[in-house]
C-alpha cells in the first residue's frame, strides 16, 4: 500500500471504466485523472498513474491547477520519461465565459500556466480556459489543445 499502488488502484479503476464503455485501448487515447480541489497527487501517485494507465493500453493524462504547488511538486518528482509521455490539461489560470464567447474571445496560443520540472518548462496540452458563471447562456467550458492532447482524443464515431 502507499501512493504508487493507490496511483495504480486509481488507474486500474479509471480502466474498468474505460472497457465498460468500451473505450478501445492500443489506440492512443487518453485517460485523464481530475486532480483539483483539495485533493493533490503526488510523484508516486503520479508514477503510479502513469504506468497503470499506459500498462492498459492507453495514454495517461491529468487535469489539473497547473500553476498549483502540490501537482507542480509531484511533476518535479516524477522520472523524465513519465513527463515526456503524460499529457496535462490544465485549468490555470481559468475565466468567466463572458469575454471569451466568441471567434475573436478565443486565444490564438495555449496560455495556461507551464510547469517546470528536470531543467526544462513545459506547456500544458489542453488549456480549459473560460467556464461559465452566473448569467452565462452558454452552458459548456471551453477549451484549447494541441495536436497531440488532439490526436488522444476518443471518436466513438471511428473506433
Amino acid at each position: 500500500s502507499g501512493p504508487v499502488a493507490n496511483g495504480t488502484a486509481d488507474a486500474n479503476a479509471a480502466l474498468a471504466a474505460a472497457r465498460a464503455l468500451r473505450v478501445p485501448a492500443g489506440r492512443g487515447i487518453a485517460l485523464y485523472a481530475d486532480i483539483e480541489g483539495s485533493y493533490t497527487a503526488s510523484a508516486d501517485w503520479l508514477t503510479g498513474w502513469v504506468a497503470g494507465i499506459q500498462g492498459g493500453g492507453f495514454v495517461a493524462g491529468i487535469y489539473c491547477g497547473s500553476d498549483k504547488p502540490g501537482i507542480t511538486n509531484a511533476y518535479a518528482g516524477i522520472s523524465h520519461d513519465d513527463r515526456a509521455s503524460l499529457l496535462i490539461w490544465s485549468n490555470s489560470p481559468c475565466f468567466d465565459i463572458a469575454n471569451h464567447w466568441s471567434v475573436s474571445g478565443m486565444p490564438t496560443s495555449m496560455g495556461a500556466a507551464p510547469m517546470s520540472a528536470g531543467g526544462g518548462v513545459h506547456t500544458p496540452n489542453m488549456w480549459q480556459y473560460a467556464i461559465p458563471v452566473g448569467s452565462d447562456t452558454q452552458p459548456v467550458d471551453l477549451d484549447l489543445c494541441d495536436q497531440r492532447a488532439y490526436g488522444a482524443m476518443w471518436l466513438p464515431s471511428s473506433s
